[in-house]
């Protein structure tokens, strides 16, 4: 007889937008359409300036992308936004300066 139990994932999102925008990128990869799906992904947030010459950098913050993924052999850094923030919006024009532009969703 088989005792085998099955199992349950939980993914927890800030909101039901997220939540249907992660299922439609689940479906797009499946179907081939984009690769190395991806939630909640890092990236830091850096400053430089010169300093007797010499260019100096430091971690100013961190910035956590909803999804990331691959399409088109370039990677794709997505937000899903329901409202900005002062703070959001911050983020969001660092990104871009450090040359990783974001691309916003919503529902």
């Amino acid at each position: 007889m088989d005792r085998s139990c099955g199992g349950l994932a939980f993914t927890v999102f800030d909101s039901t937008g997220e939540a249907g925008r992660w299922a439609t990128l689940q479906l797009k990869e499946g179907r081939g359409m984009i690769t190395d799906l991806q939630r909640q992904v890092r990236f830091d947030l850096m400053a430089a300036r010169v300093l007797e010459g010499r260019t100096v950098t430091a971690k100013v913050g961190q910035y956590i992308a909803d999804f990331v993924y691959m399409e088109d052999g370039k990677q794709v850094i997505e937000d899903f936004k329901g409202g900005m923030t002062d703070l959001a919006a911050w983020k969001l024009r660092h990104m871009a300066a450090q040359g990783m532009p974001v691309k916003l969703t919503s529902a």
